[in-house]
C-alpha cells in the first residue's frame, strides 16, 4: 500500500465574487478533505457535516486533479480582489473547526446594563456568531480556530485555540512633554445622516457638526489636542447630509450606504443620525481598535456632546471605558473584591466614563502621551513631587504604585468583556481646574486602580476603576493632608502637600527601601522629581497657561456702615479675572470685606476683599453618558502569505495528479 499525502483545491465563485478554496490532505487510502472559505460559498457547492463544519463531497482524483492548475488563476483573482477585506487565516481548518479573527461588540444600555457578543469573522467580511461559556481573554483582531456545536443562530463554542495574535510590543517616548513633536492629524470626516427624511434639528446641523467635531474650542479635535499634549490631532471636515432609509437599528448598513458618497479620503467617519433613533438606544456607537491599529467607524445618535463625541473615537483608539468601584459605605477600597461593585461609566473625571474632563494617566499612557518620566513606577518609600495632568511638564505627572508584596485582586464583577480585570497597580494624578477640566473646583490627588500599564497601544485596553477616598462623588481624591492606606497593610499613600504648581506625596512601603524608581522611558528617577511645566496646549498649537496667569480680580469692597447694632454686611466679592485669550476667562472672584464695627448707629466700613484669582480656560460640555462599542477584528496584511500559500498547494497538487496518472 502506498504512503504519501494527496493534495487538492478547488475554486468556487461566489455571489458576492469571493471564493471557496477546498483542501485535501489525505493519505491514498483513506481520503479527506477540509475546506478554506474566502466568501461564504453557494450552497450547491458545500454542505454541512454533524458538527457544522463546511465540507466539499469527495471527489475522484481526476476531478481534482484538473482543477488545480486553473485553480491558481481563480485563488489570485480571488484573493486580489477585494480591497479592504480582513485578510485570511492561512492555517488549515481541522474537522469540525472554523478559523477566522475574532470580532466583539459591546452594547452599553441607558438602564447601566452592558451585552458583549463575540463573532467569527470571515475574509470577506461576514461574521458568525460564537457563544462562550465565558468571556475568552484573547484580543481584537486575533486569528482563533474554535470547535463546537451548532444552534439555531449561533456556534456554541466548546474549546478555542488562538492561532496568531496582536504582538506585546512595548512603546514609549524617549523625551518628556514640555513640547512634544505633533503627529500627522488623523482625517475624521463627520458626515449628517437624516433618517428616514427626517428633519435636521436646528441644534445639529452641518455647520453645529463642524463645530463640534472640528474647530469649535472645545471641540473633539480641541479635545485631543489638549489630552495629547499636542501630540494628536483630528482633521477633515463635515458632509451631508445625506439621507438613509433606517428599519431597526441597521448602524452596518448605513455606514456602507453612506461612505461611499463622502468624495474625500478619510481615516474615520462619524455618522451622525438626525432625527434620533429610537431603535437604537444608545447617544454612541463606537468601533474599538488599538491605538496602533485604530477602527474606523463612530456612529451618533441625534447627539453632539462631548461625551458621546470624544467617547467614541476613543474606542476607535483602543481605550475602554473608565469606571469605578464600590466597596460600601466607609470602605474606599477592599482586599477582597468579591462584594464591591462596579460601574461602568462612573468615573466622572473621564469622557471615557461620564464627564467631559482629561482622560486619566492610564489612558494617557496607554496612548503614548506620556515619555521621559512623565510617568513612573514606585518602587520603594520615597517623596515625589506629582504635576497637573492638564500641562504639557518635563516631570512626574502618573505615579504607578503596585499594591505590596505583589499582590493581585480579581474583579470579576467588572468582567464586561474581554480585557482583564484583575488589578495590579495604583495609579495617582494631580487634578486642577484648567482647560476642559475647568469643572475640577477643588485640585485633589485622584486615586485609580486597574492592570498593569500597555504603553502603546498595541492591544486593547481594559477597565480602570476611580477610587473614592473622600466618601463624596463630587470630590473623591486626596487633598493635603489626607491619607490612603491599602486595605491589606503593607502601604501607604499621604498628600503632604497641594499647591499650584504640584501636589507633594509621600509613599510608604514596610521597610522604607527598595528598587530605584523607574520612568516610562526605562531610566531611574531621583525623587522627588521636576516641577516643570509649560502649560496646557491650545486649538491653535499655543498654551493654555496655568490657572493663576489669569489677570486677578479686584478686591471685594468694604462692608457697609453699621447700624444699630453694628455694621454687619461683607463687602461684595472682587470681580472675576480678565480674559487672557479667546479660549477662556477669569472665574474666581474676591472673598467679602470684613465685618463693620460694632458701635451703635456707626458702625465702621468693612475692610477690602481678597484679590480674585484668574483662570483662563475653555469651556467644557455638560455630562452625559452611555455608548455601545463594537471591537473590531483587526486589518490584516496577508494577502501575499495567501497567494504564495495557494500557489503552492494548487502546484503541488497538480504535480502530484501526474504522477499518479503515470
Amino acid at each position: 500500500m502506498r504512503k504519501g499525502f494527496d493534495v487538492a483545491i478547488e475554486i468556487a465563485a461566489t455571489r458576492n465574487n469571493g471564493g471557496v478554496v477546498a483542501i485535501r490532505l489525505a493519505r491514498w487510502e483513506r481520503p479527506r478533505l477540509y475546506v478554506y472559505s474566502f466568501d461564504e460559498p453557494l450552497r450547491a457547492w458545500v454542505r454541512m457535516d454533524q458538527k457544522g463544519a463546511p465540507m466539499i463531497g469527495r471527489r475522484t482524483p481526476g476531478w481534482w486533479g484538473r482543477l488545480s492548475s486553473v485553480g491558481v488563476l481563480v485563488a489570485l483573482v480571488s484573493c486580489a480582489g477585494r480591497p479592504g477585506s480582513d485578510g485570511d487565516v492561512s492555517e488549515i481548518d481541522e474537522p469540525g473547526s472554523l478559523s477566522g479573527k475574532l470580532a466583539i461588540y459591546i452594547a452599553d444600555y441607558a438602564d447601566g446594563a452592558s451585552e458583549t457578543r463575540y463573532f467569527l469573522r470571515m475574509p470577506s467580511g461576514e461574521e458568525r456568531r460564537l457563544v462562550f461559556q465565558e468571556h475568552p481573554t484573547v484580543d481584537p483582531g486575533a486569528k482563533v480556530r474554535v470547535w463546537g456545536a451548532e444552534t439555531a443562530d449561533a456556534l456554541a463554542v466548546s474549546r478555542f485555540q488562538v492561532i496568531s495574535g496582536s504582538t506585546d510590543g512595548i512603546g514609549s517616548q524617549s523625551s518628556a512633554l514640555i513640547k512634544p513633536p505633533p503627529q500627522a492629524p488623523r482625517i475624521f470626516c463627520s458626515v449628517l445622516v437624516t433618517i428616514n427624511n427626517g428633519a435636521v434639528p436646528s441644534t445639529l446641523g452641518i455647520a453645529q457638526t463642524e463645530t463640534q467635531f472640528h474647530v469649535g474650542p472645545t471641540s473633539v479635535n480641541a479635545y485631543y489636542v489638549e489630552n495629547s499634549y499636542g501630540r494628536n490631532s483630528i482633521g477633515g471636515k463635515t458632509y451631508g447630509p445625506f439621507n438613509f432609509n433606517m428599519s431597526g437599528c441597521s448602524t452596518d448598513r448605513l455606514s456602507d450606504t453612506i461612505r461611499p458618497m463622502v468624495p474625500d479620503p478619510c481615516d474615520q467617519y462619524g455618522f451622525v443620525m438626525v432625527p434620533e433613533v429610537s431603535g437604537c438606544g444608545w447617544a454612541g456607537l463606537g468601533e474599538v481598535g488599538t491605538a496602533t491599529e485604530p477602527a474606523t467607524d463612530t456612529w451618533y445618535n441625534g447627539t453632539l456632546g462631548c461625551v458621546a463625541t470624544v467617547q467614541e473615537p476613543g474606542h476607535n483608539f483602543g481605550m475602554n471605558h473608565s469606571s469605578s468601584i464600590n466597596c460600601g459605605t466607609g470602605v474606599p477600597f477592599a482586599d477582597d473584591l468579591s462584594s464591591c461593585r462596579h460601574s461602568e461609566y462612573g468615573d466622572r473625571f473621564d469622557t471615557m466614563g461620564s464627564g467631559c474632563r482629561h482622560m486619566n494617566v492610564w489612558q494617557k499612557q496607554y496612548q503614548g502621551w506620556f515619555g521621559g518620566c512623565n510617568a513612573v513606577k514606585v518602587n520603594a518609600s520615597g517623596t515625589f513631587y506629582l504635576l497637573p495632568i492638564e500641562q504639557a511638564c518635563d516631570g512626574i505627572q502618573s505615579l504607578q504604585i503596585p499594591f505590596p508584596n505583589g499582590k493581585t485582586r480579581p474583579f470579576p464583577q467588572g468582567k464586561t468583556d474581554n480585557t482583564s480585570t484583575t488589578m495590579t497597580t495604583y495609579y495617582l494624578e494631580y487634578r486642577t481646574s484648567l482647560g476642559f477640566d475647568k469643572p475640577v473646583t477643588t485640585p485633589q490627588v485622584l486615586l485609580h486602580a486597574a492592570p498593569n500599564p500597555v504603553t502603546g497601544g498595541s492591544k486593547a485596553a481594559p477597565h480602570t476603576w476611580i477610587i473614592n477616598t473622600s466618601g463624596t462623588s463630587t470630590n473623591p481624591g486626596l487633598i493635603a493632608g489626607r491619607s490612603f492606606k491599602d486595605p491589606a497593610g503593607g502601604l501607604t499613600i499621604t498628600v503632604t502637600a497641594l499647591d499650584a504648581q504640584k501636589a507633594t506625596i509621600q509613599v510608604d512601603y514596610p521597610g522604607g527601601t527598595g528598587a530605584a524608581s523607574t520612568c516610562v522611558d526605562g531610566t531611574a528617577l531621583t525623587p522627588p522629581g521636576p516641577t516643570t511645566c509649560a502649560g496646557a496646549v491650545g486649538l491653535d498649537g499655543g498654551v493654555i497657561l496655568p490657572g493663576d496667569s489669569g489677570v486677578i480680580g479686584s478686591g471685594g469692597s468694604g462692608g457697609t456702615s453699621g447700624s444699630r447694632d453694628g455694621g454687619r454686611d461683607t463687602g461684595s466679592g472682587g470681580s472675576s479675572g480678565s480674559v487672557f485669550d479667546a479660549t477662556g476667562s477669569g472665574t474666581s472672584t474676591g472673598a467679602g470685606g470684613s465685618v463693620g464695627g460694632s458701635t451703635i448707629g456707626s458702625g465702621t466700613s468693612g475692610s477690602a476683599g481678597a484679590a480674585g484669582s484668574g483662570r483662563n480656560q475653555a469651556k467644557a460640555s455638560d455630562l452625559e453618558g452611555g455608548c455601545d462599542c463594537r471591537i473590531a477584528a483587526g486589518a490584516s496584511s496577508g494577502g501575499k502569505d495567501r497567494r504564495a500559500l495557494l500557489l503552492a498547494l494548487a502546484l503541488l497538487g497538480s504535480v502530484i495528479s501526474r504522477r499518479r496518472r503515470a
